[in-house]
């Protein structure tokens, strides 16, 4: 399988691929490592964001792949408010970065974005913003890939995971966004929602990885499957 190679903002350059082989000569089994320089097609990406860890996520998913991408991050708004609220607050937020991004980025191939939010579950008390009551709310993440004609070409989502009430109230309390109200709590500012929530055991870049990977199912993985 190829691996994903990428850039921020300046071209990468054709890396070796490191390959294991094994070579059998009388009768025993050698394992040894062989250099192969290979000329790489690369798939160009343009990021709806800056964020490394976001970031990251794209380059793990496309590596899992076996997909090699050269990609540029740029900074624009996802014209959804700051805490998405709602499935479809999470969804068009997404959309409209990989838009964005697409049009920010001419030579791009792909446009990417990923917006994160929190839903409920619509049974009991509420917080600001949802349109309907919930006891329990989920932090969920959204992947949109659109084409160069900024047509949609890939959409992938998150697994959702609770967030504890204490997060909530926090965010109800004192108008946070959800990681600065597990900052709180830790005393960490870098502290990542999901690595806190699962007790160390993933974290946020994994689980947008994998709704990155999902997007890229109708195209890239198994696009006999779409047809």
């Amino acid at each position: 399988m190829l691996g994903g190679i990428t850039k921020n903002t300046s071209r990468s350059m054709h890396k070796p691929r490191l390959l294991w082989a094994g070579l059998l000569l009388e009768k025993k089994l050698f394992w040894c490592t062989m250099i192969v320089r290979m000329d790489i097609s690369y798939i160009r990406v343009a990021a709806g964001t800056k964020n490394t860890l976001k970031l990251g996520a794209i380059s793990n998913a496309f590596y899992k792949a076996g997909l090699f991408i050269e990609m540029e991050g740029h900074d624009v708004p996802s014209d959804v408010p700051k805490q998405p609220f709602t499935r479809s607050e999470v969804r068009e937020g997404a959309r409209a970065r990989a838009m964005r991004a697409m049009e920010a980025n001419t030579g791009a191939q792909l446009g990417i974005g990923i917006e994160t939010g929190i839903i409920c579950d619509g049974h009991g008390p509420r917080l600001p913003g949802l349109t309907s009551d919930g006891d329990a709310h989920f932090e969920i993440a959204c992947c949109i890939i659109v084409d160069r004609n900024l047509r949609l070409v890939g959409e992938g989502w998150s697994a959702a995971i609770e967030t504890p009430k204490k997060v909530i109230a926090l965010m109800m309390n004192e108008n946070l966004k959800s990681y600065m109200a597990v900052a709180r709590l830790t005393g960490k500012s870098d502290a990542d929602t999901i690595h806190y929530y699962t007790g160390g055991r993933t974290d946020r870049e994994t689980v947008l990885s994998d709704a990155v990977f999902l997007a890229l199912a109708r195209v890239y993985l198994n696009p006999e499957a779409y047809q």
